[in-house]
């Protein structure tokens, strides 16, 4: 899974999320082997990050999927990203083994 807290822009300190973050990039499940290659078709396609303008903060998350079938929200979209519903809705179904972040500087 990758998420954008900072859409368009980064909110004050950066302990809120901007006006349109989260914003997702990419999300897939069900990988017979772990690798990305051997997913079912994404519960999100990818979209690469496009920030407008300022620093933005790209986050990453890994999960062990203990369960077939993420249940995704069927009126989801990438902004303003759910991640919390998202936890609790596949909260029997997923654990976590990492994560990761980065940051980035747009013109």
């Amino acid at each position: 899974m990758r998420a954008q807290p900072d859409a368009p822009r980064r909110a004050t300190d950066g302990s809120k999320a901007g006006k349109a973050g989260p914003w997702l990039h990419w999300l897939v499940a069900d990988c017979k082997d772990g690798s990305t290659a051997s997913c079912s078709p994404p519960v999100m396609p990818y979209a690469g990050p496009t920030p407008p303008q300022g620093n933005h903060r790209y986050i990453f998350l890994l999960f062990r999927q203990s369960a077939k079938g993420v249940v995704g929200n069927p009126h989801q979209k990438r902004m303003q990203w759910d991640l919390r519903g998202f936890l609790k809705r596949n909260k029997d179904r997923l654990g976590p083994v990492a994560m990761s972040y980065f940051y980035t500087q747009a013109g």
